[in-house]
């Protein structure tokens, strides 16, 4: 049996899951100095778990160069084989989440200076949302997550955020944070007092500001959300397998009030604006411990 020669990176969940995984591997790539293959299964295996797109594809930079693991590379690493035997272990090991050697998962939440010393070729798996991951790529990346121009319905209101002093994004994740009973158990959502504390410190310094909000349900925002006096914008233009564009109208803003989320956490971080960034204290119910870039503020 050959043994593959990439080390494969598991691509899962929304955009900036996805971002993020595809940034490890930029990562390793570099550092590790090993091929990276992407492993796509889990968008054809989404059973129990929000169903999303995969949208790494529509970053042209991204497109160009982007490498898919093929079956038999991924089942080598992960189950030794890729005999009908190792399609019987695919189907029980998802169940027990047990693999073979090669397979490294993230141990939590927080940056994880072990992925550095991992034994190539592996199979790897997690969320690695941490900043320090690709600070040694991060020109690369950057230049990786170039936004393809946006549809021409969208362009106004990109030209009005650019212009405005202070425009200030608001994420206000709700979607299976708010009704799926387990993704909120380890999730939550953000508070009202979060949010007011973050526009008040804005405002504190920022004249004339307005709020650019995004969500993924803008018709409970426009009913429930305070802006606080504020001006404020609901964007409601894309759809859901349009959430790059979204997050590139985001990224245009100078400030940004961010959910317990990757993809406002992407948007926040690819501004080429200097500004404020204020996340929330706790990321999870349970586990707060993620690394936010210096600079950024907890409310």
């Amino acid at each position: 049996m050959n043994t593959p020669s990439r080390t494969c990176v598991s691509i899962c969940g929304g955009l900036g899951n996805q971002m993020f995984q595809y940034a490890l591997g930029c990562a390793l790539e570099k550092r590790l100095h090993v091929p990276i293959a992407y492993d796509l299964t889990w968008f054809s295996h989404m059973s129990g778990c929000t169903p999303r797109k995969f949208l790494l594809g529509e970053f042209p930079e991204i497109a160009k160069s982007f490498c898919v693991a093929t079956e038999k590379e991924r089942n080598t690493l992960l189950y030794g084989g890729t005999t009908l035997w190792s399609r019987i272990c695919d189907a029980l090991l998802r169940r027990v989440r047990r693999f073979g050697p090669a397979f490294v998962q993230e141990p939590s939440a927080a940056y994880w200076e072990g992925i550095w010393n991992i034994q190539c070729p592996a199979y790897v798996q997690g969320f690695w949302q941490s900043s320090q991951y690709f600070e040694h790529v991060e020109s690369t990346i950057r230049q990786a997550f170039t936004f393809p121009s946006l549809p021409e319905n969208s362009c106004p209101l990109a030209d009005e955020i650019s212009r405005l002093e202070n425009s200030i994004a608001v994420h206000v994740r709700r979607g299976d944070y708010a009704h799926n009973a387990v993704t909120n158990a380890v999730h939550g959502l953000c508070s009202s007092a979060y949010y007011a504390k973050a526009i008040e410190h804005i405002q504190s310094f920022a004249h004339d500001a307005h709020l650019y909000i995004f969500s993924d349900e803008p018709a409970w925002v426009r009913e429930n959300f305070d802006p606080h006096g504020l001006p404020f914008t609901v964007v409601d233009i894309h759809s859901e397998n349009e959430a790059h564009h979204d997050m590139h109208l985001m990224s245009l803003c100078r400030h940004f009030i961010i959910a317990n989320s990757s993809f406002s956490w992407w948007g926040a971080w690819l501004s080429q604006r200097d500004g404020v960034i204020c996340a929330p204290e706790d990321w999870f119910v349970s586990d707060n411990a993620i690394d936010l870039p210096p600079g950024w503020l907890k409310f």
